[in-house]
């Protein structure tokens, strides 16, 4: 009997892993598939980001379990360096224009090429596009500072009028979610657009 108890430590040992083990896999099976969560980038330099996630979380379109959105301070220190240490994790990510001018390398080389027939399609609109210097469609212009319009309107706020800017969508070239544009598979990443075009 004592030499039951003498390894005690391995019991208790036992029962973490077990518990770690069962935690883990309900977690994972739980999880959103990478067809049921999009990942949105915002870099802009004021946000009602509470308020963007809690509508957004409300009109996620049918299919997706998740939105997540990291929204980064373009005045952040750090924002180039989030940026491109994130950009690959994201479906998309919407930026300034003024920031993609300058970083136009960093931000286009990291896109996806844009079918304009294919999304303008599924999203049932008409845009400008960026293209890189090889003349391929890249982003496409989300926001019109000048008409006051368009996604973000709501949430991306100001402190004077020489703040002001266009805003541009890139779909990550990792994503899984713009259907034909990347191998097909899922469009939720359309669904989410049509979503924020309506808030």
């Amino acid at each position: 009997m004592r030499n039951l108890f003498s390894k005690w430590y391995l019991y208790l040992l036992s029962a973490v892993v077990s518990t770690v083990a069962i935690c883990l896999s309900i977690s994972f099976k739980t999880a959103p598939k990478d067809h049921e969560r999009i990942d949105i980038f915002i870099g802009a330099l004021e946000m009602k980001t509470s308020q963007f996630d809690r509508d957004i979380d409300e009109k996620k379109p049918d299919g997706i379990k998740k939105v997540e959105t990291r929204f980064i301070a373009k005045t952040a220190n750090n924002f180039s360096y989030l940026f491109f240490s994130l950009r690959s994790e994201m479906d998309f990510y919407i930026l300034p224009l003024d920031f993609v001018e300058e970083n136009k390398g960093d931000v286009v080389n990291y896109s996806s090429n844009i079918k304009i027939d294919y999304l303008e399609k599924e999203l049932g609109r008409h845009f400008d596009y960026y293209y890189d210097d090889e003349n391929r469609p890249k982003g496409f212009k989300i926001y019109d500072c000048k008409k006051e319009e368009g996604i973000l309107g709501n949430y991306i706020t100001y402190s004077n009028d020489e703040e002001r800017n266009d805003y541009y969508l890139f779909f990550s070239f990792k994503t899984k979610n713009i259907g034909e544009m990347n191998g097909g598979g899922s469009t939720g990443a359309f669904k989410v657009i049509d979503v924020l075009f309506n808030l």
